[in-house]
């Protein structure tokens, strides 16, 4: 009366691409304006490393520091939201301590090798960030990312 769903076999089909692949970084492409994975054909996207490590750190950056049970035990995201506003905290400790969050937590990237250069202007309660890094590959990646409340 239904149709099979053959969901786990493509699950695991795809899981295989990653896990042979021969880049040191592969994933879904995803969109984050609509919040949804690009799928083409009835297929998700699949990036490597230069454009899956841009979105790696997309994601670092949209992420709150410890809100999310999945990156317990790491230092995946960053405090910006629970920092601004506080009046018992500097603006300058503030972006002080969002510095010293992405140059220890873009280092979770398996495909980065270092922080080249890093970048924050203020823009009243939000601020943008200019992130340069070396991958392990030999390229470098740029994130522009706007850190808001």
């Amino acid at each position: 009366m239904f149709p099979e769903d053959n969901i786990d076999e493509t699950i695991q089909a795809l899981a295989e691409i990653i896990e042979n692949s021969e880049s040191v970084l592969k994933s879904f492409k995803f969109n984050f304006t609509t919040k949804e994975f690009v799928v083409e054909d009835g297929s998700p996207v699949l990036i490597e490393e230069f454009e899956a490590t841009q979105q790696w750190m997309q994601k670092f950056f949209s992420t709150d520091l410890g809100t999310l049970e999945i990156y317990d035990g790491y230092t995946f995201g960053t405090s910006y939201k629970r920092l601004i506003g506080s009046k018992s905290i500097s603006n300058a400790v503030v972006e002080s301590e969002i510095e010293r969050e992405t140059r220890v937590g873009l280092l979770l990237c398996p495909s980065i090798k270092r922080v080249v250069s890093y970048e924050s202007e203020k823009q009243g309660t939000k601020l943008a960030l200019r992130v340069v890094v070396a991958l392990n590959s030999g390229a470098s990646a740029e994130c522009r990312a706007t850190l808001s409340v």
